[in-house]
This record gives structure tokens, sequence and C-alpha cells, in this order.
């Protein structure tokens, strides 16, 4: 409710302000020379109604869209909360094995497609948990791609200090999309 007031006080209100005081200075900027008749209140009427018309429908809009993301939201979420449970499951399951047996696994590269599919469902805060998981999971890539010097493909998966924190953030990230989930059964 508070965001409509916000929202129409600035879009209705403070340009029908501005007519009025353009008006009281000098009626000649928005009626001409000719003498204020009906038809002219008129028009001036009309043109308020369907700007405030145009704002409304724009209001709309947006609160239709919002409701499409909150029910995409709704529809994705379990399936991408599974699906990140597995891959931090699987993941664990890799810390005693190898650089190079976590790359055969191709668990990894499914880390980036749930940050994606996180991505899509456009809820502000698992953006921010998901910047940081994909940040985590870039490093990760890195390392088991051989390209850091401090990783050889013998090396153990848990010598990794990224490998833990990419497992760690997963599972916060898991963690926020089940209270995400919580919280809006809640409000229905």
């Amino acid at each position: 409710m508070v965001k409509m007031f916000k929202f129409i006080s600035w879009a209705v209100i403070l340009p029908i302000v501005l007519i009025i005081i353009v008006y009281l200075v000098d009626s000649s900027y928005l009626i001409g020379t000719n003498p204020f008749d009906a038809s002219m209140a008129w028009s001036i009427f009309g043109g308020i109604a369907g700007y405030v018309g145009v704002v409304f429908s724009f209001y709309a809009a947006l609160g239709v869209s919002q409701i499409s993301n909150k029910y995409f939201a709704k529809s994705r979420l379990p399936d991408i909360h599974n699906k990140i449970l597995g891959i931090t499951k699987r993941l664990v399951d890799h810390a005693e094995s190898s650089m190079s047996d976590l790359r055969a696994s191709q668990v990894v590269p499914e880390v980036g497609v749930v940050l994606r599919s996180v991505k899509r469902v456009q809820i502000k805060n698992l953006q921010l948990i998901s910047k940081s998981v994909e940040s985590k999971y870039k490093k990760v890539k890195i390392n088991m791609d051989e390209l850091s010097t401090k990783m050889t493909p013998s090396t153990s998966v848990n010598q990794d200090d990224d490998f833990w924190a990419l497992v760690s953030s997963l599972s916060e990230l898991a963690d926020e999309i089940e209270t995400y989930q919580k919280e809006e059964d809640a409000r229905i």
C-alpha cells in the first residue's frame, strides 16, 4: 500500500501540481490566448484523466509482472532447491578424490547450470547469494582446469579451500531458497 501511494504521488500528483503552477504563472502556456470556456475545461480534464489512466495501467502492468515472477519462482524453486542439495551432496562425496576425478564427474558444471536457473527466477535475495556462489564456482573451475599453479590433477579436492567455500555457499543458497519458500507459503 505504501509503495502504491509513493507511486501515485510521484506519477500523478506531482505533474498535476506542476500544471496548476504553470497555469497560475502564465495561463497562455496551457490554454493559449483564447478565453477559458467549457470545451477547454473538458479538454484539460480529458488530458489529465488520460494521463492518470496511463499511469495506473503502467502500475497494473508492473503488478502483473511481479505476480508472474512470484508464481514462476513458486513453481521452479522446489526443483532448483533439490538440484542444489543433490549437487552439494555429490561435491561432498568427491572431497577425498583428486581434482582430475572431480573434473571427470561433471558435477562442477552442473553448478553453473543451477546458478543460471536461479538468475531466471528473479528474487533479489537469491540473486545476491547466487553471485557469491558464482564467484566461488569460478575459482573452483579454474583450479579444476589446472590453470592454477597451486593445484595439480593429483591434488586432493579436500585441500582446496575454494572447493569448501563453494560447498558452503551452495548450502547457504539452498537454505535461503528453503526460507524463501516457507515465507511465501506463510503469506498465502
